[in-house]
């Protein structure tokens, strides 16, 4: 992962879930963090440096990116599952990602 840390997930997935859901392959959190930052990236392309943006680590982060990121890519991760099986917030969080930055 290149934005976003094993950290930030603790904010919404406990470790063991995402080590479920990841089968604690990072590889399957790098594929679905690309996802999400080619979604920001389609959506601020011409508007902001996001080459900058994702440059920045920790507190030096925009928070509501870190949001977005977080949503979008957990949205991805999810996608490994059956539908049944995500939770409603999930798609929710990812929903209202995609209508924010839209």
């Amino acid at each position: 992962m290149t934005f976003l840390t094993i950290n930030d997930f603790l904010l919404k997935l406990s470790a063991d879930i995402r080590n479920q859901i990841t089968d604690s392959n990072d590889a399957i959190l790098d594929d679905a963090e690309l996802h999400a930052t080619a979604i920001i990236q389609d959506a601020f392309f011409d508007k902001y440096d996001l080459d900058a943006e994702f440059a920045n680590t920790g507190t030096n982060r925009h928070t509501n990116l870190l949001r977005w990121m977080l949503n979008l890519t957990l949205y991805f991760i999810y996608e490994r599952i059956p539908d049944s099986q995500v939770p409603e917030r999930v798609v929710k969080n990812y929903d209202d990602t995609v209508a924010e930055i839209k």
